[in-house]
């Protein structure tokens, strides 16, 4: 077989690898949709009619909208965790606070009391 034909079915099987990739990619990203069967056979169909550019494109839009809908539940959850972990820094802050004024309260009232007898103790003196 003279080596110009021989690249010609490398090349051939080459695309068709490439095309039965592509299949399944498509076949996997198109049954996972959340639409109705009417629009999978329609995308199925455009498929057909598209250069090797296009269904490149369309295979990552679809995939990008197949990672956003796995992921969404995820997020939701992450966001979740994050306003609880808020709140209870916040209720923390709070605390903690309130802790800091009971016991600046506490000392003012030893300062005075002490100052009292001071005082007392002075003036019978």
């Amino acid at each position: 077989m003279p080596e110009e034909i021989k690249e010609i079915v490398v090349i051939a099987d080459q695309a068709k690898t490439i095309a039965k990739a592509y299949g399944q990619r498509l076949g996997f990203l198109i049954s996972v949709l959340n639409v109705a069967e009417e629009v999978k056979e329609a995308m199925l169909e455009l498929v057909a009619a598209m250069t090797l550019e296009q269904i490149e494109r369309f295979c990552e839009i679809l995939e990008n909208g197949f990672i956003l809908e796995q992921t969404s539940e995820i997020d939701r959850a992450f966001v979740k965790e994050l306003e609880h972990i808020k709140e209870e820094y916040e209720e923390e802050q709070v605390s903690a606070v309130m802790t800091a004024e009971k016991k600046l309260l506490d000392l003012e009232k030893r300062l005075l009391s002490t100052t009292h007898s001071q005082v007392a103790s002075a003036t019978t003196a």
